[in-house]
């Protein structure tokens, strides 16, 4: 039986626009290696510290993800709009329901 040869884009693809990274992306054309996903500078804060903030605003919940874009396409500092989300605490939040977006919202 004869082996068949891997289509364009397969993970089994040979060649440098064809083999894909981690997330499925063609090499050639990730996002890192377009340096859309390299590390941004933010002046007063250590990236460590971003990470941190980053990661409890996850933890949040998919409501607090959505209410940070909003405030920062509005025009709000980003560490700044981030330290404030880092005092709201995760279980009290899920508590009262603060963490979910309703469905009502998305669609508007």
């Amino acid at each position: 039986m004869a082996r068949e040869t891997p289509r364009a884009g397969s993970p089994h693809a040979t060649g440098p626009r064809q083999t894909r990274n981690r997330i499925g992306a063609l090499n050639s054309q990730s996002a890192y290696s377009q340096n859309l996903c390299a590390p941004q500078s933010f002046p007063g804060i250590a990236d460590a510290r971003l990470r941190q903030l980053c990661g409890h605003l996850r933890q949040l919940g998919p409501r607090a993800v959505y209410e940070f874009i909003r405030e920062i396409r509005a025009g709000g500092d980003i560490v700044q709009r981030l330290e404030a989300y880092e005092q709201l605490d995760t279980g009290v939040l899920a508590y009262l329901g603060g963490c979910w977006l309703p469905l009502e919202e998305m669609l508007q």
